[in-house]
């Protein structure tokens, strides 16, 4: 890890819902909207993208925990910004409060821990595990 990581930075990720993104299980009376699990993958890349500049070249970040409020429904079509800030650094463990807004409101917070690994020792246990 370089120098710079420290508490209050900011990573961003921005996107529009579009159809792969909803969940639509109310049946056809009630609009699809976005996804839980969608919300949680952008707000892990804005955490992810906080931190991103400081890592050297073989390190990335992986996420170990999340723990998730979905507070409001957005519908397809409207921007969401998720802001991650660090809000504590212990060695190579990172911790995140992550907020997500729609157009119109908060739509989620979360908080999230992500730990700092070398690339190729985390490729060689996939190899070990899937047997190759």
């Amino acid at each position: 890890m370089k120098d710079g990581i420290r508490i209050g930075l900011v990573g961003e990720q921005r996107f529009t819902v579009q159809p792969a993104d909803l969940i639509d299980f109310m049946g056809p009376g009630v609009p699809g909207v976005l996804a839980t699990a969608r919300m949680m993958w952008h707000m892990e890349h804005a955490a992810r993208n906080a931190v991103l500049q400081f890592m050297e070249d073989d390190e990335d970040t992986v996420g170990i925990d999340m723990q998730v409020d979905h507070t409001a429904p957005t519908p397809i079509g409207m921007e969401v910004v998720c802001k991650a800030r660090i809000i504590q650094v212990d060695g190579r463990k990172l911790s995140f409060e992550i907020e997500a807004h729609d157009e119109k409101e908060q739509i989620g917070r979360c908080s999230h821990h992500r730990f700092v690994v070398s690339k190729s020792r985390f490729a060689e246990t996939i190899k070990r595990k899937a047997g190759g």
